[in-house]
């Protein structure tokens, strides 16, 4: 059965919410500057990897990610220069 890896959180007010659960489940946060956006992982523990994502969402929401043992190691080509990707589709 698969199970939840990573938890990221989507909301528009990341220091609202990284300070919420900073001082109710002492998750702490770190910023992470990328070319796309910046990111604040979540050291949520246990196994779980976790982070904030500032958008202009108007209601916030956990998007869950699963782990999946079937994909093919050829489906998935990871670039150096940006996320993995689907092999065979051409850069951004």
């Amino acid at each position: 059965m698969p199970r939840v890896v990573r938890l990221e959180l989507h909301i528009h007010d990341r220091a609202g919410a990284s300070a919420l659960y900073r001082d109710l489940m002492q998750w702490r946060t770190e910023r992470i500057d990328s070319r796309w956006r910046t990111h604040h992982a979540l050291a949520v523990g246990g196994g779980l990897d976790g982070g904030i994502v500032e958008c202009d969402t108007c209601q916030a929401g956990w998007l869950p990610y699963v782990e999946n043992m079937r994909v093919p190691p050829r489906v998935i080509q990871v670039s150096s220069d940006g996320p993995a990707r689907l092999a065979g589709l051409p850069s951004a």
